[in-house]
């Protein structure tokens, strides 16, 4: 097993066997899942802004396929992940999980969020048609953003689902398979701050942001305690995050980071120095950016039933974050 995996093995058994709860400060269960947007959360912490504001973080190091059953159950507290159809089936049948914050949006002008990338021997001659998408092979893992994404490039270019072939393989066998031409194409998350993204075999033949600009993609859920306890905590939770964030959007980078470069392999310089204006700077939600992957997973058959965005979020801790963080001095109050 690598050492990666047995640390979000050793995440998820954690919760078994969780620290007391330290007197008076409430401990708050949250899965970090191993990716570059997790840093305002991990920065928030180093920088002590939880615990200045009443809270004991406990975190732990999970994926969202672990950390999402575990908020359903009520085991942990707070997921950040994008959109699953687990929780929207979940919310429709009465579950106390709420969406409380965005975190990222496609912004055209920063990032590489789910652009569509091409071994360079597939590339047809002439500008990006249909011709690039049917017979190809593309690397996209079911009901998760990439296939979003490339339902979204199928669309705009008028290509059927048959038409394309797909392979579900994670993130780093992609970024292998493309620079050797085992797959045509691929849209991932990180790829971009990945060596193999600047390889002369590979090119980049369409951002996301050109068909989905400023789409909200990743958030913030509440688990049934926060949802159901004191608006209090989880708006003060939510206030130091988004100190946390306001810190990361002016150019500090967390100790972690530098674990997560190296485990990824990702380039340390372009990932630390590359544009970070993807991050909500206030948390707000865009329903309309909800409503089109709720619409998305019912169209593919992972939804059972058809939910407005507004059942799905609950504004009441943003709103009150926003609150606290106009008094500078929030976290000693």
């Amino acid at each position: 097993m690598r050492r990666r995996d047995l640390l979000l093995a050793a995440g998820a058994s954690g919760l078994a066997c969780s620290s007391p709860k330290p007197q008076g400060r409430p401990v708050i269960q949250v899965s970090l899942n191993p990716h570059w947007s997790m840093s305002p959360t991990y920065l928030a912490d180093e920088l002590g802004f939880f615990r200045g504001a009443g809270l004991e973080l406990k975190i732990h190091r999970l994926r969202h396929q672990q950390a999402v059953p575990l908020l359903l159950d009520g085991k942990l507290d707070v997921v950040y992940t994008a959109l699953p159809p687990s929780i929207i089936n979940a919310v429709g049948k009465g579950v106390g999980v709420r969406l409380v914050a965005a975190r990222e949006y496609v912004n055209a002008n920063c990032g590489d969020f789910l652009s569509l990338y091409m071994y360079r021997k597939s590339i047809p001659p002439g500008p990006v048609g249909p011709q690039h998408f049917k017979g190809k092979r593309f690397s996209v893992r079911k009901g998760t953003g990439s296939e979003f994404a490339l339902d979204v490039y199928l669309k705009h270019f008028g290509v059927a689902r048959s038409e394309i072939r797909t392979v579900p393989l994670d993130d780093r066998a992609s970024a292998i398979a493309i620079t050797e031409g085992k797959i045509d194409g691929l849209i991932a998350l990180e790829f971009g701050r990945s060596p193999a993204a600047h390889s002369p075999d590979v090119v980049r033949v369409i951002p996301f942001s050109d068909l989905k600009p400023k789409l909200q993609y990743a958030f913030i859920f509440f688990g049934p305690s926060l949802i159901g306890g004191d608006v209090e905590t989880g708006a003060r939770y939510l206030a130091a995050y988004l100190d946390g964030a306001q810190q990361f959007l002016a150019g500090k980078t967390p100790k972690y980071a530098d674990e997560f470069v190296r485990e990824l392999a990702l380039d340390k310089d372009k990932a630390f120095n590359e544009c970070r204006d993807t991050f909500q700077p206030d948390g707000s939600i865009s329903l309309e950016s909800v409503q089109q992957f709720i619409d998305w997973n019912l169209q593919r058959g992972y939804i059972d039933h058809p939910l407005p965005a507004s059942q799905l979020c609950d504004s009441r801790f943003i709103e009150r974050a926003h609150q606290l963080r106009r008094d500078p001095n929030w976290r000693a109050l």
